[in-house]
């Protein structure tokens, strides 16, 4: 998805996403829009907003995997104050020495269970 979080976007390239979003969508029957559309609270709006314009099923990976929508880009902040990364930790969990349980535990998502899911990872998936 675009960057609309950057602050330094100029309306016409907001504009110029918006359009994009539509000739998108229009394209195809499931639209898949996530990562940098996600990363601030607005971009929820923006693609719910995108998929009543067009009509169709424009979706984020969350909706797509049947999971809840979880923004971790959009409070990453307010994350890191209430669970503060230990120094070290992201060394470590390169190294397989450190896993994400506690987050997990943290966000309720330690008892859900993922599914394997192949898909082409060119950002749109075609039905």
């Amino acid at each position: 998805g675009p960057p609309l979080y950057l602050a330094e976007l100029s309306p016409q390239q907001r504009q110029q996403a918006w359009e994009n979003g539509l000739r998108l969508a229009r394209g195809v029957n499931t639209l898949i829009l996530d990562h940098h559309l996600l990363r601030y609270k607005a971009g929820l709006r923006w693609l719910d907003r995108l998929a009543s314009a067009t009509g169709r099923r424009v979706l984020c990976a969350a909706d797509f995997m049947d999971h809840p929508r979880c923004l971790l880009e959009a409070h990453r902040v307010q994350l890191y104050k209430e669970m503060p990364v230990p120094e070290g930790w992201h060394e470590a969990y390169a190294n397989g020495k450190a896993d994400t349980s506690s987050f997990r535990v943290y966000t309720g998502t330690h008892e859900r269970k993922f599914h394997n899911l192949t898909m082409p990872m060119s950002g749109i998936i075609l039905e």
